[in-house]
């Protein structure tokens, strides 16, 4: 009986898994990224993704938090999957330090315009500087182990699998 149900489940897709990984890491580091703002280590914090657009009033308490949680999640799950098609075959963390530290550079020097709110760097405080910087790094560092390991896994599986398939034939 055991037997047969190990044979119908299926694994995840890839992709599935993917996806996965970018929505808990925008779930994780954007209430890491809240925590930080909470202690004051930043001057921003994650509703700056969803403050820049809307000015009510809600979008300041923990209404806004959660929107904002909800958001980048689904931004994470866009750079996770960007991170996937580009670097997954690379087995290195380096590769997801240096992927987290393009992503600070490209919201907070390249796409800050889009962000009419938020201060340029130069206007931010060393500690908001420092503290995002790390964030970021941390955050590419989580994505690009957590998706390369998941592939190189997955590739060690089907070539164990392929060995047995020629051993047994």
């Amino acid at each position: 009986m055991n037997k047969n149900v190990a044979e119908v489940k299926q694994p995840m897709s890839f992709g599935m898994t993917v996806s996965i990984i970018g929505l808990f890491a925008g779930l994780f580091w954007g209430a890491i990224f809240q925590l930080f703002t909470y202690f004051n280590y930043t001057e921003i914090g994650p509703t700056f993704v969803i403050r820049s657009w809307i000015k009510a009033d809600f979008a300041k308490g923990w209404i806004g938090v959660i929107l904002s949680l909800v958001c980048l999640s689904f931004i994470s799950l866009l750079f996770s999957h960007l991170y996937s098609a580009l670097f997954r075959k690379f087995n290195s963390y380096w590769l997801g330090v240096g992927y987290g530290i393009a992503i600070w550079a490209l919201i907070f020097l390249a796409l800050r315009p889009l962000f009419p709110g938020m201060k340029t760097v130069m206007e931010l405080s060393i500690d908001t500087i420092i503290t995002t910087f790390c964030l970021f790094l941390l955050f590419g560092l989580f994505i690009g182990y957590s998706i390369s390991f998941e592939y190189h896994e997955r590739e060690l599986e089907k070539k164990i699998q392929a060995e047995k398939k020629e051993a047994q034939a």
